[in-house]
């Protein structure tokens, strides 16, 4: 009886049916209990024998489809007891995965390879590819799981280079949470790694990390260095993709510090060499960075069109971070724009997403902008609330960028309460702060600032005014933080 006449009797008994004809004759069990009974019926040694034929059938018949039959290859071998030649197609079928921004597939297919794997180097790989893969999909305490495993099998081999890897991964989680000491304290570690053994590529990182968790505080001249110190280390090693991470940092610092131009040129050169590369990732960053240039230029339209670039890129590829900024951003265009209901939706989904993730940061900067609708609605209690709660996390995790910020605009809720000689101490405060960081002001906060400041110079007088404003200026922050929290 021919294998297909046995397929037609299959089929008129109800148990199979027909799937496809093109490109290949494709039959499928018409229930899953069909499906695993029949399996069940098959002696355990003879399952194996069969997923081996299936598999190396699958090998013969189409050789030039490894990489996405892969999946289903890995499967067969692994159940044929083929582990090593599973294992090579469970971590084939998570490259071709990750390569398509299949993120759940991919972290599937390494994770069943990784459960193949007893040796260590190889272990290390599939727990960093892991952990990459969760960070960017926000799912950080499975990241940090991999990142810390892979440091200690680096550690069990005297592996540096792993260890290395495996604290830069743990960094950027510290980072993303805010724990700005404990991404120090790992890359001080990597540092006299990279130093030690003389890798260049590792010291590169480090240095970029490092000027990431500065830039994050607001100290600008410090990352600024790192920065560059690290561009030239990349430049020499040749290396595209991190030379552009360089650039595009160093694009961001320039912004911060108000010189759009030279922003604007650093983030050109970066985005040349991810366009090269064809990484969506950092494409989207780049052009994320490039919508806040022409946003603060005033060119709301271009500047939509650049976020919603960007959100294509990250919502293709999963990555919840980026999504959540440009859905901040997005709502920034609706402020600027005075559509505060669309503000109002776009910030909440922005803070919502970045409170999953852990992103005190943004956390904070999104209490910040939820503040200011409070503000702008004459709801002033509610913006001191969003604004103390954004100061207390920003304090917390010493961000000084975000705790001007709050220190400006919680003596602009101060002044509208009546409250007229703490208005002033507040400005003189914050304005100090960002003198030191070297801080450009944002359009919304110089802008309420300047709306507000005349009623307190009234309510007072100059004298009064300039007095209270000289007491601000005295302050530490760590008072003006304090002070600015009493209510």
């Amino acid at each position: 009886m021919s294998l297909r006449a046995h397929l037609t009797t299959l089929e008129a008994s109800g148990l199979i049916r027909l799937a496809a004809v093109q490109p290949e004759l494709e039959y499928l069990f018409r229930h899953a209990l069909v499906q695993d009974a029949a399996y069940a019926s098959i002696l355990k040694a003879d399952r194996r024998v069969l997923h081996r034929a299936v598999a190396e059938t699958l090998e013969r018949l189409y050789p030039e489809q490894k990489t996405e039959l892969a999946s289903v290859l890995g499967r067969h071998f692994r159940e044929a007891r083929e582990v090593d030649r599973a294992r090579e197609y469970f971590i084939l079928a998570g490259d071709f995965a990750r390569q398509q921004y299949a993120n759940t597939e991919a972290l599937a297919a390494y994770t069943d390879a990784l459960a193949l794997t007893s040796e260590p180097t190889a272990q290390i790989e599939l727990h960093l590819q892991r952990g990459d893969l969760l960070e960017l999909t926000g799912q950080w305490l499975e990241a940090e799981a991999d990142y810390r495993a892979a440091v200690a099998l680096g550690e069990q081999m005297t592996n540096t280079e792993a260890i290395m890897r495996g604290q830069h991964g743990l960094s950027r989680l510290a980072l993303q949470r805010g724990d700005y000491t404990e991404a120090r304290q790992y890359l001080e570690q990597s540092l006299q790694l990279a130093r030690a053994t003389g890798d260049q590529r590792g010291l590169a990182t480090t240095l970029h990390l490092l000027g990431n968790t500065h830039f994050r505080q607001g100290d600008h001249v410090q990352s600024e260095a790192l920065f560059q110190e690290s561009l030239a280390l990349r430049r020499a090693i040749g290396d595209q993709h991190d030379t552009g991470l360089s650039l595009n940092a160093l694009g961001s610092v320039a912004a911060r510090q108000g010189d759009l131009a030279a922003a604007q040129a650093w983030y050109n050169e970066s985005l040349a060499l991810f366009r090269s590369l064809g990484d969506k990732q950092h494409i989207g960053l780049v052009i994320g960075n490039m919508g806040k240039i022409v946003m603060r230029l005033g060119d709301y339209s271009s500047a939509r069109a650049l976020y919603e670039e960007s959100l294509a890129l990250y919502q293709e590829i999963g990555y919840q971070a980026g999504i959540a900024d440009m859905f901040g951003h997005l709502g920034g265009i609706a402020y600027e724009q005075g559509n505060y209901a669309e503000t109002q939706v776009w910030y909440e989904k922005s803070l919502a997403l970045h409170r999953a993730s852990g992103d005190k940061s943004n956390v904070a900067s999104g209490l910040g902008g939820l503040g200011d609708l409070a503000f702008l609605r004459e709801d002033y209690q509610t913006a001191r609330t969003y604004f103390t709660e954004s100061l207390t996390l920003a304090q917390e995790i010493g961000d000084q960028p975000n705790i001007a910020y709050d220190l400006v605009l919680l003596g602009a809720v101060a002044a509208k309460l009546g409250q007229h000689h703490k208005a002033p101490r507040l400005w003189a405060a914050g304005v100090l702060v960002r003198l030191a960081t070297n801080i450009a002001w944002g359009s919304a906060e110089l802008s309420l600032y300047e709306r507000v400041k005349p009623e307190s110079l009234i309510a007072l007088g100059e004298d009064a005014f300039n007095a209270a404003w000289d007491e601000g200026k005295q302050m530490t922050m760590a008072e003006a933080i304090a002070y600015a929290l009493k209510a």
